[in-house]
């Protein structure tokens, strides 16, 4: 029959084996979860670098499309106040 020390043991070295495959799995999840991160972090990075750029985009095509429109009516005002000043009266014709 076992001692009672001997008992003990083996059940110390079990008890440490599963310890042992506890941190191993727990060393593997740090791992992953370390280059989730960073390929979320990288992922993150080239949309922020594309917002950036749509940003841009959208600034440049903003003040196009103002000077654009400031031009038109420039050349609206300056054409209505062409046609008001040449005129002609209205006339009534008969036609034969």
């Amino acid at each position: 029959m076992m001692k009672k020390k001997d008992r003990i043991e083996i059940l110390l070295e079990d008890m440490l084996s599963k310890f042992d495959l506890i941190l191993e799995g727990q060393a593997s999840m740090i791992k992953k979860i370390d280059r989730y991160s960073r390929d979320m972090n990288a992922g993150l990075d080239r949309i922020m670098a594309n917002l950036s750029t749509l940003d841009q985009k959208l600034d440049d095509f903003h003040s196009h499309l103002s000077q654009k429109l400031d031009s038109l009516v420039t050349n609206l005002t300056a054409h209505e106040t062409d046609a008001k000043t040449h005129r002609a009266p209205y006339r009534a014709s008969e036609y034969p």
